[in-house]
């Protein structure tokens, strides 16, 4: 509960810096970078294809171009290391080709007929170990990429090698799910992704390595920690499931409450990671944000806030797009400009107070709700109702403010720029309905 309330502290505060900051958010976030195949490496259970988030694919190109970013790699340098990628590549490939068959020749344990309980769970930790087995030899395929890669650096980049190893240890751990959206997000791998749309990436990195390399140490103890303990709670829970049988458990009762408890204690620390992460990306968000250029850090924050509080951002009733545009046009004179500002600075106020409400609310039903089979129907309801409440409480406090902004400026001070951010925040708010705001929300 304790972590929870943490959660909820940052959070409202990031609410608060989105409502600060609302005018240079973008309406919606670009889409987020490119995920892994998630149609790669199933394995089955209970007759589903279910992915297996402990097997990562191969290193990516894209993955490639953050190196050179971060290395500072010289053209003669990017030759080798496209060299030594196809050969990585290469031996991947075999490896999971020599593998894979062996590994997922027990995965379809409980499709077997006849098999008792003791069978299938005894095929399926088999099955486990040898996919355990798989990831080891995996990743060190992986690192003897990056040991290679050491032979060509010069000393200063070497220094910045750990970066790199570390970004592509949280590309694999982030396969692992994560039930808080707001941990379920690498803030500089989405930031490196932005760093595209720049002339020239390495610089910007540069200038904010030492925002990164915090971020990074930390992000990465959590993203391991978390895989390992859903590996292991995974173990746990295949040696402990034939116990929930009529046919009784697979080891003695004493094993199996010995196992049992392993298995409650891996999950409550998994619960706690999850958590964690989430609390660490709310810590940092927006001070990687104000380390990256203006053009795109709003990207950065709009796309987490996304991301990490579905329900609540982007905010369709959100008029600070209309407010931005009034205060850069030319044709509306300074002197109402400023008459404006109390009227902006309330809506500041009072949307930032509506945001943390709804964020408060989300991660409550995430905690208490969402992940716990238990509860029942009553309170999803509620907080459907809670959340419709709060949507309308936004649409009716954006509604107020654009009646006022019509009545204080004079028709002819609107240029077409301003026009047009108008019939677009019309267009968009009358698409949103108050009562869709806790329906679309629920799983």
């Amino acid at each position: 509960m304790i972590r929870s309330v943490n959660v909820l502290v940052v959070t409202c505060i990031l609410a608060s810096w989105a409502c600060a900051h609302a005018q240079t958010i973008p309406a919606s976030a670009p889409a987020s970078p490119e995920r892994f195949d998630p149609s790669t490496y199933r394995w089955r259970n209970q007759g589903r294809d279910i992915r297996d988030p402990s097997i990562s694919l191969p290193i990516r190109q894209n993955e490639l171009d953050y190196y050179v970013w971060i290395l500072k790699l010289s053209d003669e340098q990017i030759a080798d290391m496209d060299r030594r990628y196809e050969e990585y590549l290469t031996t991947n490939f075999h490896l999971r080709a020599e593998t894979e068959a062996a590994i997922y020749e027990s995965s379809g344990y409980n499709d077997v007929p006849g098999l008792s309980p003791q069978e299938s769970a005894a095929r399926a930790f088999e099955m486990l170990e040898k996919r355990n087995r798989f990831v080891a030899r995996l990743n060190a395929v992986d690192a003897n990429f990056f040991d290679g890669l050491a032979a060509i650096l010069a000393e200063p980049q070497l220094a910045r090698l750990d970066s790199v190893r570390m970004l592509r240890k949280r590309v694999v751990a982030s396969l692992s799910p994560c039930r808080h959206t707001a941990g379920d997000f690498d803030l500089e791998i989405y930031a490196l992704e932005l760093f595209r749309q720049l002339p020239d990436p390495a610089v910007t990195y540069d200038k904010c390595e030492s925002i990164f390399d915090q971020y990074a140490s930390r992000a990465t103890i959590l993203w391991e920690r978390q895989d390992h303990a859903v590996t292991e709670a995974r173990m746990c829970y295949v040696q402990a499931s034939p116990n929930f049988t009529s046919a009784g458990p697979l080891v003695p009762p004493d094993q199996m409450a010995v196992i049992n408890s392993k298995l409650k204690a891996k999950r409550t620390a998994n619960a706690d990671l999850e958590v964690r992460r989430a609390e660490l990306n709310a810590e940092f968000v927006s001070k990687i944000v104000d380390a990256m250029p203006s053009e795109i850090g709003p990207q950065l924050m709009a796309a987490f806030l996304q991301h990490a509080y579905p329900p609540v951002f982007p905010n369709p009733y959100d008029c600070s797009l209309v407010i931005r545009a009034i205060n850069q046009s030319p044709t509306i004179a300074v002197d109402r400009k400023a008459a404006l500002e109390p009227v902006t600075a309330r809506y500041d106020s009072e949307m930032g107070i509506l945001n943390k409400k709804m964020v408060q609310r989300y991660l409550e039903y995430v905690d208490n709700v969402l992940h716990n089979p238990g509860q029942d129907e009553a309170r999803r309801e509620t907080y459907k109702y809670d959340m419709d409440v709060l949507q309308t409480q936004r649409r009716d406090l954006s509604k107020r403010t654009m009646d006022t902004l019509n009545a204080l400026l004079l028709p002819d001070e609107l240029d077409d720029a301003v026009l047009t951010v108008i019939s677009e925040f019309r267009q968009t708010s009358e698409h949103h309905m108050p009562n869709d705001a806790g329906m679309q929300y629920i799983p």
